[in-house]
């Protein structure tokens, strides 16, 4: 069989050296041409690549690849893996869609208490679940209750990545296209902020799950590879980094914050596959917190060297990871004034365990006495371990 996996790139990378797959430059229309194959020929949709992402290679091996048996999609740094963590191989591919119709990321599940719904309207815009909606209502009324399911779920497949025989792949664009071309009466991405302007692309990741679910397909799931930082994520870390070297660290929490609010994406595990991106947000709000609070500066942010400072931090990690620290995470109203601004060091949800707030005491108004010697304990050994981490022979953290 003949087996074809386009390789979505908007700009330069390492291309893979594997048989099969086929780099294509999407927003060809509108960009710079790079020397691979381009989504602006035949029947496309390359000029709208603002709005429909990764999707525009997609719509175009669609229209326009008439030979091949089995069809895909991958990132120029996302792939599917195959066995012993290389990138699967088209015979690979054949042998898993002997079994299987489709091959997918593994589903991406929220926290509890989320929804696909809640988490895309707080994101990004509400207005495109409401259009969605409307498009399958008009179009696909025999969908509705498995798009209500989905978005009122947890999880969903991510990424728009997809392997599928012709057929199969025939049948689904069929119905992703129809549903993202009807929403154009109802929604104007020109007008959304960088973030959410391919909201066509975003909306087509849970679309995915929707079509999969409602026609019960057998789908073989797999967690993407990342071969490479996403390239914004790498730009912006070395501007960052840049700022450090130059001793400009107050402008290095205005730089990462804004990084963050405009491009969240960025800072996502699949984006800043070092973690770099996300510890340089921590050191200026680190530098940023000390500074409010007139606090002597650790000795290692006069430095100038990133590879200390990050040293650094993952120091802080491994102190908020640790098992016995992480049991019981203070509160501000309790935690020591001294470590009280090491809150903000945060630079994602997850960094501390909010989870353990709900502790029993806690909770308590009037907490018991011995429910008190946990908070002191916990309070003195905090203190302890941050009190004691001198990075480099410099001043101590805690003064």
């Amino acid at each position: 069989m003949k087996v074809k996996i386009y390789v979505a790139a908007h700009k330069r990378y390492n291309v893979i050296d594997v048989p099969g797959y086929i780099p294509i430059q999407v927003g060809a229309a509108i960009n710079e041409k790079l020397p691979y194959l381009a989504d602006d020929t035949g029947d496309n949709i390359s000029a709208e690549n603002l709005y429909f992402s990764e999707l525009t290679a997609t719509y175009w091996f669609w229209k326009n690849d008439t030979e091949s048996d089995i069809l895909g999609l991958n990132h120029y740094r996302r792939y599917f893996p195959g066995k012993k963590g290389r990138v699967l191989t088209t015979d690979e591919i054949e042998d898993i869609l002997k079994d299987y119709d489709v091959i997918v990321t593994s589903l991406n599940s929220l926290p509890e208490g989320n929804t696909i719904r809640s988490a895309y309207e707080e994101l990004h815009e509400p207005a495109d679940v409401i259009a969605a909606e409307k498009s399958i209502k008009t179009l696909y009324p025999e969908y509705i209750d498995a798009f209500c399911d989905v978005m009122d779920g947890n999880d969903t497949y991510i990424c728009n990545m997809i392997i599928a025989k012709r057929e199969t792949m025939d049948a689904y664009l069929s119905w992703l296209f129809g549903v993202l071309f009807e929403m154009k009466k109802y929604i104007d991405p020109s007008k959304y902020d960088n973030y959410s302007r391919r909201s066509y692309a975003l909306m087509a990741e849970r679309l995915e799950t929707v079509w999969i679910r409602h026609n019960g397909i057998k789908a073989y799931e797999a967690t993407p590879i990342c071969t490479e930082e996403k390239t914004e994520t790498r730009e912006t870390r070395e501007a960052g980094e840049k700022l450090v070297k130059e001793g400009r660290l107050d402008d290095l929490l205005p730089l990462m914050q804004k990084a963050h609010d405009d491009r969240p994406d960025m800072f996502l595990w699949t984006s800043d596959i070092t973690d770099r991106l996300s510890d340089l947000l921590t050191i200026g709000r680190i530098y940023g917190a000390e500074d409010a609070a007139n606090i002597k500066h650790s000795g290692c942010f006069g430095t100038m060297s990133v590879e200390k400072l990050y040293s650094f931090i993952d120091r802080l990690k491994d102190i908020l990871n640790n098992e016995k620290a992480c049991r019981l995470i203070p509160l501000t109203s309790i935690i020591p004034k001294k470590l009280r601004y090491l809150l903000v060091i945060s630079s994602r949800v997850n960094m501390l365990p909010f989870s353990f707030m709900n502790q029993p005491f806690y909770k308590q108004s009037n907490p018991s006495a011995q429910n008190k010697y946990q908070k002191n304990q916990y309070c003195d050994y905090l203190l302890h371990v941050f009190s004691s981490l001198t990075p480099y022979d410099s001043q101590p953290l805690i003064h």
